[in-house]
């Protein structure tokens, strides 16, 4: 899904993969133990495979829809990154739960008509647990709290003292751009962070050098009234309509309409 939609992958995205891996996987395990269950109470395999599904289903469903809806807050509330999150994670969704409720017993139901399945066998590493895990609370609560506050205190110490470092853009906010070369022009990583971040006024051309021309440009710009009172004319010598435009760029899309509309 995400090829056909040429989207590129970012840490946010990624990290939504990981967690549909991780929801796929819980779902086939839930269908799975459902079988195991009914095997274990000597239910014949086809009766315990059609019983598995039918009993995980509800479980299934109401785990995914549950994130599914969180997936669409995040994705109409959230922030460009929060988004690519929420699409890859709503996407994986849909899809695992697709696979895991229809696929997979389709496979199984087609092997079995065939006579290439008789009986699912599953390893089972642990045997029936015997451990009293509600008397062990007394020493499970002090080592939790020990190691939530060191979290917490590792957290709050990388952010005060060097969060730059610590943090991505996903943490501290910002603008991600992805620059593609034209046909021909090969750059190689340091030449691309010249050009953007270079301030040598005797050096090539940067982005940080033409952002104080604009600005200055700009700021001997003549502001006079439009043809009404939401509209306004910007006359420049130095600056187009559009570098006019883009270094005025409002997230009202109307109001950018509007001034484009004017500028000379």
């Amino acid at each position: 899904i995400m090829a056909t939609l040429e989207a590129t992958f970012t840490l946010p995205g990624i990290a939504g993969l990981i967690l549909t891996v991780g929801m796929a996987v819980d779902a086939n395990v839930l269908i799975f133990e459902r079988i195991r269950e009914e095997r274990a109470r000597g239910t014949v395999f086809k009766r315990a495979l059609k019983t598995g599904y039918d009993k995980a289903l509800s479980t299934i469903i109401d785990a995914n829809l549950t994130t599914l809806i969180t997936c669409v807050v995040l994705g109409y509330l959230g922030s460009e990154e929060i988004k690519g999150f929420a699409m890859t994670l709503g996407f994986g969704i849909c899809t695992s739960m697709f696979t895991a409720l229809f696929v997979t017993r389709l496979i199984f139901i087609t092997l079995m008509d065939f006579g290439w399945l008789k009986d699912l066998k599953m390893l089972r590493l642990i045997g029936q647990p015997k451990i009293d895990w509600l008397a062990l609370r007394t020493k499970f609560w002090p080592i939790s709290l020990v190691l939530v506050l060191s979290g917490v205190a590792l957290f709050a110490l990388a952010s005060v003292t060097d969060a730059d470092k610590v943090y991505d853009i996903e943490f501290l906010g910002g603008t991600s751009v992805q620059i593609e070369l034209a046909d021909g022009v090969e750059l190689d990583d340091e030449d691309v962070r010249r050009r953007v971040t270079s301030s040598d006024p005797d050096g090539p051309a940067s982005a940080v050098i033409w952002l104080r021309q604009a600005a200055d440009a700009l700021e001997q710009a003549k502001v006079s009234e439009g043809d009404s009172r939401t509209q306004f004319v910007v006359t420049s010598s130095a600056l187009t309509s559009g570098q006019i435009a883009a270094l005025m760029q409002t997230k009202r899309r109307g109001a950018t309409d509007a001034l484009v509309d004017q500028l000379e």
